[in-house]
């Protein structure tokens, strides 16, 4: 077995005889054996609010807690820099190979961290992204991570923010934005996500932090491949084909799904929507999904459909209503159509 297993299932393995077109859903899904080595040395860099503000609920307790865990989760030989931000910005701690005595002496500076001041955010983007272009190379993973619970006092427009971290996910560097409360800026922490093609997250309650925090670390731990896509290719029967992603493009006519790194452990799913007008009874070959991961195609999986007589009792046993409902789902988040329906029968296959 590969490195990664790829499978697809459709939202009916029976269809009808009929002269019109019909509808059917897909879901791929990807999973990293969770044994599988990473070749990749992690740099990652936290920017951590202790403005004024993180004082309540003690929310920079929590986010240091959150630090902490980072230290102790990157493996051995990562690079990983804290930088702290309030009225000013400075680099709390640095370990540019990671091992124990360099984890202790990080814990006991981050522990000194208090609260007080402004929240100049944009200085310590701009700061932490220089830290990050210290190191580059193929075999060198960067990541960003902000924790903040306030709203900048420094740069207050949006654009900026965009436009730095657009030339960051230029430059390879994914930045997870993580937005404590209800006093932040969103607009700020999503031009940040969405232009690095990285992940705005929204924590109400403080508490959550680390577990946050140490979820996205636990996966630039294990990076198995940098980057990585997969395509959706039609068979003749299909006419139309459509994929749910935003970050989607075209090659030698299959639709492809931009997905980034993929880590051991991880899960990815892709749905989409297909038509085709059955012409005689058998087995048809509908689409075939095609992973490629660092340049080379890695896995592949094909999904076919039964053409049967109008037996009802032989397409509804074949539905699998899952497939569609969870297709839509994604969807309407990818189209943001919040009257999008959430449900769909799929014991009559829907009929253009």
């Amino acid at each position: 077995m590969g490195v990664v297993t790829l499978s697809v299932e459709l939202s009916n393995r029976f269809v009808p005889l009929v002269g019109t077109p019909l509808s059917l859903y897909f879901k791929a899904r990807l999973f990293v054996d969770p044994g599988a080595r990473s070749g990749y040395t992690p740099f990652v860099v936290m920017l951590i609010d202790t403005s004024s503000s993180m004082v309540k609920e003690k929310k920079i307790r929590l986010a240091k807690e959150a630090v902490k865990r980072l230290i102790t989760l990157m493996p051995r030989g990562s690079r990983v820099s804290i930088i702290a931000f309030d009225s000013s910005v400075r680099e709390v701690a640095e370990c540019r190979s990671l091992d124990e005595e360099c984890r202790e002496r990080m814990m006991a500076r981050v522990s000194r961290l208090i609260a007080f001041g402004n929240t100049v955010l944009y200085r310590a983007l701009s700061k932490g992204l220089e830290k990050l272009r210290e190191l580059g190379g193929s075999n060198v993973i960067r990541r960003l991570i902000i924790v903040t619970d306030g709203i900048p006092t420094d740069v207050k427009e949006v654009k900026p923010y965009g436009e730095l971290a657009r030339k960051a996910g230029e430059e390879g560097v994914e930045i997870i934005a993580i937005g404590v409360g209800r006093e932040y800026n969103e607009e700020v922490l999503e031009a940040i996500a969405v232009n690095s093609r990285g992940v705005m997250e929204h924590i109400e309650d403080p508490a959550d932090i680390p577990k946050v925090v140490e979820l996205y670390v636990s996966r630039y731990s294990a990076i198995v491949f940098r980057d990585s896509y997969a395509c959706v290719v039609p068979s003749a029967p299909v006419s139309t084909l459509e994929v749910f992603s935003a970050e989607q493009f075209e090659r030698d006519g299959a639709k492809c799904v931009r997905l980034g790194a993929l880590s051991a452990g991880e899960t990815r799913r892709i749905y989409g929507r297909l038509t085709l007008t059955p012409q005689s009874i058998g087995e048809l070959k509908l689409l075939k999904v095609e992973l490629v991961a660092d340049g080379e195609k890695v896995a592949e999986a094909v999904a076919k459909v039964r053409v049967v007589e109008r037996r009802a009792a032989a397409i509804s046993e074949g539905a699998k209503r899952e497939v569609a409902s969870e297709a839509l789902a994604v969807a309407s988040i990818v189209r943001n159509d919040l009257e999008v329906a959430r449900t769909v029968s799929v014991e009559d296959i829907g009929e253009e």
